[in-house]
């Protein structure tokens, strides 16, 4: 209905692997259960099941484990081919892999061959020294082993062979590629106020002597850090082997790639710089010019884990940006990034300023995420990605007369301009407007359940005045304890009151909030 037309689905991770493999029945059996298990020296045994993350508790019937059988999947194939929806598969390595790095250790083991790097996807001699962003020391799949790429080979030929059968177009895979790094070395995310020894540290694969020897005997692979570059491309061949014509990543395996350098007929890129930190408005246009087919994938604009307002009460993530509502998603420019200095601020709420310097570029698609980490049922799913959602629709089909042309050289901030903003706060109004008299009604008969705003409240000599971010809805007040009442301008509150809004339907109900 918003013409949101291409499912990515990240269906691997350190914590999980969510579809079933026919020929690699660990994968799921170890790959797609957490809980906490000991063997009989009491240590935590990982042959049955991950170990317990994300809050999943010690049993397996949990939030945190299941997959989608073989079955299930081709069935929601067909259900997005039939509504003319593309779903792009994407198998997070080298990094963000453990699920399958543990999963293929138990598979050597339960062949008789605990050592075997030919089934492994890590080197048991390796005795590098790191620490992933998910404070994993064993989460990186290795790039110098056969059986990574035996692995690979396998997941690409059995996933395909879905698509086969549902009929439906296998035209990008997806490879990951994001944080392959050690936090505590180089660029990484080192806890402030941490004190450590980074000599103590490595980059991952540096004391892999399988890695060693590949480097030794491969052509064009000098040092450990060649592999990644190296890497990607040998994906890229599997890929384009089994006859998908894209190979799509997250920008930081692509750092040192040009898209000719790969395998496929057409790559592409994933830009989740924050961009209003460090210049990230400006590194897009890096990709755009070597190739690649680049979607904006901004984590300060567009992903849907992150709270929706500043208030303890809200769930979400806060590391790329402290909110983003949906007027923020409304106001994003994805065409021209420096502009959103402009309008918006910084995950510290200052003002920033952006200069574009590169020439101008264009992009292929606009992305938000939904993180399934941070969710834990089906009503939450629906609360983090509606109505932003339809923000973020409007911005990926229709260029506002507010958005700006890209020129290097001009420096956007909230005090240089260079944006109608005016004329962005009367086109959100509309879109607001528009929200609250047909698009929620149309959600709440669909059985969306989707945020409610919390109502702004504000008490002038007794009288309480209120208003909604989307307007049509029916605001209520509790006044002294009793019980909730339709607002009408003219009601009078005292501080300690609290308000509320409804659904547009009347049906549900947003979180309350306490007048101060």
């Amino acid at each position: 209905a918003y013409k949101l037309n291409v499912l990515h689905l990240h269906l691997s991770d350190d914590e999980g692997w969510r579809l079933q493999i026919a020929e690699l029945p660990e994968l799921t059996e170890i790959g797609a259960r957490r809980a906490f298990r000991t063997d009989a020296d009491g240590n935590v045994f990982e042959g049955g099941s991950l170990m317990p993350q994300l809050g999943s508790g010690p049993d397996s019937d949990n939030e945190g484990s299941g997959f989608f059988t073989r079955a299930q999947f081709i069935d929601l194939l067909r259900y997005a081919s039939a509504r003319h929806v593309s779903v792009i598969p994407e198998f997070d390595m080298p990094a963000h892999a453990r699920a399958a790095v543990v999963a293929m250790r138990v598979r050597a083991s339960r062949l008789g061959e605990p050592d075997s790097t030919g089934i492994r996807l890590d080197d048991p001699a390796d005795t590098s020294r790191y620490l992933t962003i998910q404070n994993y020391d064993d989460g990186i799949l290795n790039p110098c082993l056969p059986g990574t790429y035996r692995f690979i080979e396998t997941v690409i030929g059995d996933v395909a062979s879905m698509y086969a059968e549902a009929d439906a177009p296998l035209d990008i895979w997806h490879m990951g590629g994001d944080e392959a790094r050690n936090v505590f070395k180089g660029f990484g995310f080192g806890p402030s106020g941490v004190t450590f020894d980074e000599q103590a540290q490595d980059f991952p694969w540096e004391r892999s002597p399988a890695c060693a020897a590949y480097i030794a005997d491969t052509a064009g692979v000098n040092s450990r850090e060649d592999l990644e570059r190296h890497f990607v491309q040998r994906v890229s061949t599997l890929v384009a082997n089994a006859g998908i014509p894209a190979m799509y990543a997250w920008m930081d395996i692509l750092d040192d790639v040009a898209a000719t350098d790969l395998a496929t007929r057409r790559a592409g890129v994933d830009f989740w710089e924050v961009i209003s930190q460090n210049d990230g408005h400006d590194r897009i246009a890096s990709y755009v010019e070597r190739g690649f087919e680049t979607i904006v994938a901004a984590p300060d604009f567009t992903y849907f884990d992150f709270t929706q307002e500043i208030d303890p009460a809200e769930r979400g993530q806060y590391w790329a940006t402290r909110f983003i509502d949906t007027a923020k998603v409304f106001a994003f420019a994805p065409e021209n990034l420096p502009q959103n200095a402009a309008t918006s601020v910084t995950r510290e709420g200052r003002a920033w300023q952006a200069t574009g310097t590169a020439a101008p570029v264009t992009v292929t698609g606009l992305q938000g995420h939904l993180w399934g980490e941070v969710v834990r049922s089906g009503e939450q799913v629906d609360y983090m990605s509606f109505p932003r959602l339809l923000a973020l629709a409007e911005r990926a089909w229709h260029r506002a007369p507010w958005e700006q042309d890209y020129t290097a050289g001009k420096t956007y901030s909230a005090t240089e301009g260079g944006v109608d903003t005016a004329a962005l706060a009367a086109d959100y109004a509309t879109f607001a407007a528009a929200l609250g008299t047909k698009e929620l009604a149309k959600l709440d008969a669909a059985g969306v359940r989707y945020r409610i705003p919390v109502p702004g409240a504000r008490l002038d000599g007794g009288t309480l005045s209120m208003n909604s971010a989307i307007p049509g809805l029916t605001l209520e007040v509790s006044r002294n304890g009793g019980a909730f009442q339709a607002w009408v301008p003219g009601t009078s509150a005292t501080s300690g009151d609290r308000v509320r809004a409804r659904s547009a339907d009347g049906q549900r109900i947003g979180r309350e909030d306490t007048i101060e």
